[in-house]
């Protein structure tokens, strides 16, 4: 969503609902198809995806220099015509990464010197962005009677990027996903989907630790989050002021917020995350309930926002 759509949506929700609602603008990264380089050696120049993952040509404007690439400076231009029409935040979806390649064939990474440059603008201007990167860990996993997603990826085929000729692995994504929030830390990221890692609990609070620039959300995650409830908890006590709510549902019904004050407020256990569905889609297991105090429930629902977003 850029251009005249921000334009559309500002005036639908945020001038008719004041203080309730926020529109994130989005970035046309296909425009990238006209560039050339940036990849270089950075964490994302993973070698043997597809025609390349994130090695750029030698010798174009980009890789010295990624201001003196013309899509670069489009990009940014954008950036200011989203702020100047109202936007307060930048969404970046998991297509860069998976998706989107440059002039060379390049498979455009998080990390890219070119996205890099553009983000940090972001930043420059005020806006936080949220990020999300890759997809669960057993997207990538083989399509087999071991994968825990197999219910879910059998009905929603397309979520699958188990190729490794096609696309970066888990692993590779998400590093490339914090060396980009380490080399921007002139803007604030959240982490959708805690972290994009929910199932590595331990690797996001590295990611916390190592960039204060950080913080997460749960949006979609209670299934994961919720059957190590208590490696959370130690998680939440360190970094409580950088984690977000959210839901991933839209329009999210009253029993579902119901579900997640269940899960962040009650000390219920074994109970389904999904009770309108006959198989839990996102895994074969009931969640457990966090029991957290007031004050951190103060936090986690509006109190963190309220200081990233500026509000």
């Amino acid at each position: 969503m850029w251009g005249d759509e921000v334009t559309a949506n500002v005036e639908r929700y945020d001038r008719a609902y004041p203080g309730r609602f926020f529109t994130f603008c989005q970035l046309d990264w296909k425009l990238l198809e006209g560039s050339h380089g940036g990849g270089g050696d950075g964490v994302g120049a993973v070698a043997g995806a597809g025609a390349g993952v994130g090695a750029g040509a030698d010798g174009s404007p980009a890789a010295s220099d990624p201001l003196a690439d013309p899509v670069v400076q489009q990009l940014i231009a954008s950036l200011d015509d989203s702020a100047a029409r109202g936007a307060r935040g930048v969404k970046v979806w998991k297509s860069l990464g998976l998706t989107f390649r440059d002039a060379d064939g390049v498979l455009v990474q998080p990390d890219d010197p070119r996205v890099i440059a553009v983000l940090r603008h972001a930043g420059e201007l005020g806006l936080p962005v949220l990020i999300h990167t890759a997809d669960p860990k057993a997207f990538f996993a083989p399509l087999d009677e071991r994968n825990e997603r197999l219910d879910e990826l059998l009905v929603m085929k397309e979520w699958w990027f188990g190729d490794a000729a096609v696309y970066p692995t888990f692993d590779q994504l998400l590093a490339s996903h914090a060396a980009l929030v380490a080399a921007c830390p002139g803007t604030r990221f959240i982490g959708a989907h805690f972290g994009c890692a929910a199932e590595d609990l331990d690797l996001v609070e590295r990611m916390l630790a190592a960039s204060p620039n950080y913080t997460v959300d749960i949006a979609g995650r209670m299934a994961e989050l919720g059957r190590q409830p208590r490696r959370l908890r130690v998680l939440l006590d360190r970094f409580g002021d950088r984690v977000h709510f959210g839901t991933d549902i839209y329009p999210a019904t009253l029993e579902q917020y119901r579900l997640h004050f269940r899960f962040l407020e009650t000390l219920d256990e074994a109970f389904t995350y999904a009770p309108d569905a006959d198989i839990p889609p996102q895994g074969r297991w009931t969640v457990s309930a966090l029991g957290l105090p007031p004050e951190l429930l103060e936090r986690i629902y509006r109190g963190n926002a309220r200081r990233v977003l500026g509000l």
